[in-house]
């Protein structure tokens, strides 16, 4: 039986026919939207975001510090760093227990581990093939272990393309955490998702700052106690012994101080072991401010992070832990550039050799 042909006027949405919208054309109206967006950030957003700023200041910075008189002194660290190490306190106190001048500056990152203050002694010195005499590493319980560390500020403040490799091989695993960087690294308005989130947050819900302090203090405490009921769990370190590999290449003396936290789960000193063998096996220093700054309860903001008073207390006594090291290491290097110094006898006179110095 012969089917009789379609009438012309019968259009495709009377049989129920549709075509979906061309993949580039989806494309397109997604880049359309999210353009000016990324510009926008890009132009007055990051300029104002401080995490952008310290950044970008690593460099000068750091060469500010290796240029410096006297003693050249890194302070690096996270939150519990820029809280706890007061830098004229540090500076002072240096000056006078050493006997010569303090250049010192402090490179912290909220949030940050490992991973990132490896980044950060490559900006503010490797890069510029410049060195402090010695880097202060303030580390928290746990901190040392790969994993959680912040992507963003690797991604768009502290690396560039000749860095990927590294990054993805020795610091970021997983398909997921390579998968963020990238987009981190392409996108300022995608890696500052988190903070401006907050921020919107904290301004369009009332009593937003508390409410967050409180589930996240709940978390914490959940995960504390699963970790103390459980045994203790073997960490890896393969950003640690990035960090430490690449002080050895660069001759950088690393100093690793672990941070009086006022609550530190049993699980996670255990894993301090581990890594205090692993700075000592590379030949770097380690010093246990745990539980000699006799701080209390009180002095602390938080179960973290020091007042002001308490960091007082802190910077004398990172000072008077850290003096031996770093005038040790000073006086050695002053003694070394003196020798260089110093003409060689083969080319002296014979005047020179009897002692009268005349080339």
């Amino acid at each position: 039986m012969r089917k009789e042909p379609l009438n012309s006027s019968t259009s495709n949405s009377d049989i129920g026919v549709k075509y979906p919208l061309p993949w580039y054309m989806a494309f397109a109206a997604v880049v359309f939207v999210l353009a000016p967006l990324e510009v926008a950030c890009h132009l007055h957003l990051v300029p104002l975001s401080s995490d952008y700023k310290t950044c970008w200041s690593f460099p000068a910075r750091g060469a500010n510090v290796a240029a410096g008189k006297g003693i050249r002194i890194a302070v690096i660290g996270n939150s519990a760093a820029r809280m706890g190490v007061n830098p004229d306190v540090l500076k002072t106190f240096l000056a006078k227990s050493c006997g010569s001048e303090v250049c010192l500056d402090r490179f912290t990152i909220d949030g940050s581990r490992v991973t990132v203050w490896n980044y950060i002694l490559a900006a503010a010195f490797w890069r510029n093939g410049v060195n402090p005499d010695a880097a202060v590493i303030i580390f928290q319980p746990g901190a040392l272990e790969d994993g959680g560390d912040l992507i963003p500020p690797i991604a768009q403040g502290l690396t560039g393309p000749r860095d990927w490799p590294e990054v993805f091989q020795d610091h970021l695993p997983s398909a997921s955490e390579r998968i963020e960087f990238a987009a981190d690294s392409v996108s300022a308005l995608y890696a500052s998702r988190a903070k401006w989130r907050d921020k919107a947050l904290h301004v369009a819900v009332p009593g937003y700052g508390p409410f967050a302090t409180t589930v996240n203090r709940v978390n914490f405490d959940t995960l504390r106690a699963h970790a103390n009921s459980t045994l203790p769990r073997a960490g890896s370190y393969h950003s640690l012994k990035s960090l430490l590999a690449n002080a050895r290449r660069n001759q950088t003396r690393l100093i690793f101080v672990l941070y009086p936290e006022f609550e530190t789960d049993q699980g996670t000193r255990s894993l301090n072991r581990d890594a205090i063998r692993c700075i000592q096996q590379a030949g770097f220093e380690f010093v246990d401010l745990s539980t000699s700054t006799g701080l209390v309860e009180s002095q602390y903001v938080d179960k973290f992070h020091m007042s002001p008073e308490a960091a007082a207390i802190f910077t004398v006594k990172l000072g008077e832990a850290i003096t031996p090291l770093v005038k040790h290491h000073y006086r050695q290097q002053a003694n070394a550039t003196i020798s260089s110094e110093l003409p060689d006898p083969e080319k002296l006179s014979d005047k020179a050799k009897k002692g009268e110095w005349s080339l």
